[in-house]
This record gives C-alpha cells, structure tokens and sequence, in this order.
C-alpha cells in the first residue's frame, strides 16, 4: 500500500513538474531579455510572444484537463482521475498569466485601455469570459469545497468547463493573425472531445463476463 501511494506521488510530481516546465523556460527567457541577450523563444516582441504563449500553454493545459475522464473510461484507468484536478488548476494558472500578460506588459494595467478592449474587440471580450467562467471552477477545486456545496452542485458546476473550452476556442481562433495550424488543432481536439460525450461515454477496455456455471 506504501509502495502505491509513494508511485502516485511521484507521477504526480512528474505531472506537476511537465506541466510548470512552460513558466520556468518563459521565466528564463525573459531573464535572458533583461540581460540584453536574444531570446529565440521570445524574439524581437517578447510582450507579444510572453501574451500569446501564455495562452497557447492555458489552452493546452485546458485540453488536456478535459481528456483525462475520456481516457480514464476508454481504457478502464479510473486511476487516470487524480491528475485531472491539477492540470484544470494549470489551465487556470496560465489563462492567468495570459491575462496578466495582456494587461500589464502590453497596457501596463492601464483601466481605461482594458474596458476599451472589452467593449470594442470581442475577442478579448470572449476570452476574458473564459478566464472568469474558470475562477469559480478553480475555487472549488479542493475537496473541502466539495464537501461544502454537495457533489451534484460541484459536478453541475464544473459542467460549465465545455461551455467555456468552445468559448475559448472562438477566442483562440479570432485572436491568431491568419489561419494557424495550432487553433484549428485545439477546436479539432475539443470537437472530438465534445462528440465523445454525446456519444454516450463508449469504452475500449471492457471488464470480462463472469463464467456461465453449467448446469448438471
């Protein structure tokens, strides 16, 4: 039983390290910037690179999140479960990041310059939607806050993950200068991901059926 639980814990770390690994190399490379070197990571624009990375990180992250309860049923790995809160709460970090990006490196938390983007350029309009449908989630997030709003109010409410994924998947798409691989990819993944739920859950790995006893 040890044995197990220190297996979990490490692949948790792994998981956790894997999925802080972008925030440490965006972190060194602007470390790099501030010394005057190049950075091929963040090239002549590193406000622009730092917002658009962040995102592409927040969006992964969010689609990754959302497979897990797919692969853990397709492949009967229940176990695939205990990572799924994590890497939502990676989602959130980064869509964070991606926010605090915009607002500061490229308007320096200028108020003004955020409510005319909100007002006057939807897709950020749509993509702030997205960040502020995820804080509820991330909130609770823990399971003391399980506990206090009821597991059918909990599971209701992180329903809304799928709503928020297409919204910020219009967001991803509208914000790319010209048609990009990468969000076609993104809405590609959450398409497939979205179909599978209304295709009612099937899975790959089936339990075998008990032995028929033969009568005498």
């Amino acid at each position: 039983m040890v044995r197990k639980a220190t297996s979990r814990t490490l692949w948790k770390s792994s998981v956790f390290a894997v999925m802080a690994m972008p925030a440490a190399l965006l972190l060194w490379q602007w470390a790099l910037v501030a010394q005057g070197q190049p950075s091929e990571m963040l090239g002549a624009n590193p406000v622009q690179a730092t917002v658009l990375k962040t995102g592409e990180f927040a969006m992964r992250a969010l689609l990754i999140s959302l497979t897990i309860s797919p692969l853990a049923s397709l492949f009967g790995k229940p176990q695939l479960i205990a990572y799924r809160r994590m890497l939502g709460l990676f989602a959130f970090f980064y869509a964070s990041l991606h926010g605090l990006s915009h607002i500061g490196l490229d308007h320096f938390f200028s108020a003004k310059t955020l409510l005319e983007d909100l007002l006057k350029r939807w897709p950020i309009t749509l993509g702030f939607a997205a960040w502020a449908a995820l804080v509820p989630l991330a909130v609770t997030s823990t399971s003391k806050m399980i506990r206090r709003i009821g597991a059918k109010r909990w599971k209701k409410l992180h329903q809304l993950v799928y709503a928020l994924a297409v919204v910020a998947i219009v967001h991803n798409v509208l914000i790319t200068k010209g048609w990009q691989v990468e969000p076609l990819v993104h809405a590609a993944v959450l398409a497939a991901l979205l179909i599978y739920r209304m295709a009612g859950r099937p899975r790959l790995v089936k339990l075998p059926r008990p032995a028929k006893v033969q009568q005498a």
